[in-house]
């Protein structure tokens, strides 16, 4: 599967809510952070995606397909999908709770990133000085001690 379809061909066949992509790209964040020794390359992109939409649906709609379903739409088996979320879930360690704070810092990112590249054609005086490749916005470290305040209560 080419590397620009798959994004495209999830967002088409997911049918997910707007704030899934967001959650699912905090997910794929704390995931890299906590799986640093995975090597994410074009093979293995696709089914981070996919794995993470899947996973961010299942936790936020209230309607979602099941694993054989988005399996398709990924171009993989139902058994390897199976595995991608088994694998994911644990290499999260079960955090999948985002707080607002967090939420909104990443869905802030992700609009300037897409502002970046579909800037408006009504003026280009108003482009961006630099442009960040770094995710900086970790506020997991807050959803972590939030969790441990929570479960210390």
């Amino acid at each position: 599967m080419a590397e620009l379809e798959s994004p495209t061909r999830i967002s088409k066949y997911a049918n997910c809510s707007p704030s899934c992509y967001v959650i699912s790209f905090v997910y794929l964040d704390r995931f890299t952070q906590q799986q640093s020794a995975i090597c994410i390359n074009s093979f293995c992109v696709h089914r981070l995606l996919i794995t993470s939409v899947m996973i961010a649906a299942k936790f936020m709609d209230d309607g979602y397909y099941n694993n054989v379903y988005y399996a398709k739409v990924g171009g993989i088996s139902t058994t390897e999908m199976n595995f991608l979320e088994v694998d994911f879930l644990f290499g999260l360690g079960f955090q999948l709770n985002v707080n607002p704070t967090t939420f909104s810092n990443y869905f802030s990112y992700l609009q300037h990133e897409l502002f970046l590249l579909h800037p408006p054609l009504i003026s280009s005086s108003n482009k961006s000085k630099s442009r960040s490749r770094t995710t900086n916005l970790m506020q997991y470290e807050d959803d972590q001690q939030q969790q441990q305040e929570v479960v210390a209560v």
